[in-house]
Order: structure tokens, then sequence, then C-alpha cells
């Protein structure tokens, strides 16, 4: 058995199991339930509704993707481990531009880079 070699497919933790935890079962079948496409085109969409030189955060972005879907869950954590992928790859795309203290960072490597803000500027 391997101590931690593996991470989690929805959460990203160290596990010894594919799969970490009920929450992340339930989670990876509302996962598996969601369309690509429309993951991504809502997100553009809700952060093209934000105001000018603003910003959201990844956690409350997701969560706002998700309610519009309806029946998302309830924490943002929940909502962002739903969305990292899709989020990272919109970022890769250059669909999204990430802000750090006003500082663009270019690509995150994994989820401990990936705090701040997805700010919205000015075109």
């Amino acid at each position: 058995m391997t101590t931690g070699n593996l991470l989690c497919e929805v959460c990203y933790r160290p596990t010894t199991d594919p799969i970490c935890s009920r929450r992340c079962q339930g989670l990876l079948k509302l996962k598996k339930r969601l369309s690509e496409d429309d993951l991504r085109r809502l997100v553009l969409v809700e952060v093209r509704k934000l105001p000018k030189d603003s910003s959201i955060a990844p956690g409350p972005l997701a969560r706002i993707v998700l309610d519009e879907l309806g029946g998302g869950p309830t924490e943002e954590r929940d909502a962002f481990s739903l969305l990292r992928k899709t989020l990272f790859d919109l970022r890769r795309e250059g669909g999204l531009r990430f802000f750090q203290k006003n500082k663009l960072i270019p690509k995150a490597k994994g989820p401990a880079e990936f705090q701040g803000c997805f700010e919205v500027r000015g075109s």
C-alpha cells in the first residue's frame, strides 16, 4: 500500500486512494453530469458580467457558475474542486487572466500556486 503517493481526482489532496472521501465521491458523480462546454461558457459569461477593473477569487466564481447551472455544491471549496480543471484550461488558453496582488501570474503549475483572483481588466 502506498503512503499518500496519489492525488485525489477531485480535491488533489495526497491520499492512498484515487478518491479520498465520500464527499469527493459525490462531487465526482456531479462532475460527470456536467458538460465541459457549458461550464466553459458559463465561466466566461460570469466573468464578463463583472465590472471592469474588478476581481473575483476562483472559489466564489466557481460557486456562481454552479449556481447558474442549478443544484451545485453549497461550499466554495467543493465548487472550486469541480471547476479547477476548467479554470486552469481557460487560463492556459488565454480565456482568463490571473492576477495576484495586481501582478499577472503567467501560468500556475498546481493548486498551491492558484491563490488570488481573476481580474477583469478594461480592454
